[in-house]
């Protein structure tokens, strides 16, 4: 069994539900990205890389968010931004701005107003030309 497919697929109705107009079609694409998300979290949370986790944790909050859920939203939310203090990336910190925006017709939470704050806070991670060269000797 491919234990990687929930979550891509999760992020394939992620996708779907953040590009249509349609109400219900946005709504039908994130209980599914929710659901796929979940799967991918309780199939393999503790034998995948903590990048696939976070980005697993990142789509679970953005569909939560979207569907007016905002405290499981959180929960998923907080576990992502601790995780991107371990991993983080250009590609990390975009997933995350991306959730905070979904996050915004919850904003009135505090507890959603703090998740969307200590986004806004995440700088691009230093990688200096010397690090990167020394990562990769030719």
């Amino acid at each position: 069994m491919d234990l990687t497919l929930p979550g891509i697929r999760a992020v394939i109705f992620n996708e779907y539900a953040r590009s249509t107009d349609n109400g219900k079609d946005r709504d039908r694409y994130s209980c599914a990205a929710v659901e796929e998300a979940r799967l991918s979290l309780s199939v393999a949370e503790h034998d995948r890389p903590l990048r696939s986790v976070l980005f697993d944790r990142t789509t679970l909050a953005t569909g939560l968010f979207r569907l007016n859920e905002p405290s499981p939203a959180v929960d998923s939310a907080a576990t992502a931004l601790q995780l991107a203090g371990v991993v983080g990336s250009a590609r990390v910190r975009s997933r995350l701005v991306s959730m905070a925006e979904e996050a915004e017709p919850c904003a009135r939470d505090s507890a959603v107003q703090e998740i969307r704050h200590q986004v806004s806070q995440l700088a691009l991670p230093d990688v200096s030309v010397r690090s990167a060269s020394a990562a990769h000797p030719r």
